[in-house]
């Protein structure tokens, strides 16, 4: 599986882009830069504006999307749509919609740009995609 892939290569420290793309607060849609160390968020940055993000919309590590993913399949959303990085496995695209009669409720996120930290030193992930299965 992708998750499974994913957690053979026990990447823990890595950087990679997010958009969400949803009807919230404006402002949590601009993409930003989520830096991760020990599988844990420590820097969230707005690539619009360049600064430290420091509102309440949260962005999920690797890991918690796939739980994300898990979490919509189990919980039988109405549409769930997944793309997966061929190399590596982990999420690039998650669409979810919960029920067709909910309005406004629909979410994406875009995963790109995740690039390895390893001993300090940055290696950019290839980018090859698999759609889900």
């Amino acid at each position: 599986s992708h998750q499974a892939l994913w957690q053979q290569s026990s990447i823990e420290d890595y950087d990679y882009t997010v958009r969400i793309s949803c009807y919230c607060y404006p402002p949590a849609t601009a993409p930003k830069s989520v830096q991760v160390r020990n599988e844990e968020i420590v820097a969230i940055s707005d690539l619009t504006t360049g600064l430290k993000w420091e509102a309440g919309f949260s962005y999920p590590t690797v890991t918690e999307l796939f739980g994300d993913i898990q979490a919509s399949i189990d919980g039988r959303y109405f549409i769930i749509e997944a793309t997966y990085n061929g190399t590596l496995g982990y999420p690039s695209y998650f669409y979810r919609d919960i029920h067709p009669g909910l309005a406004d409720e629909e979410m994406a996120t875009t995963i790109s740009k995740l690039i390895i930290a390893e001993d300090g030193i940055q290696e950019e992930a290839v980018a090859t995609q698999t759609p889900s299965s």
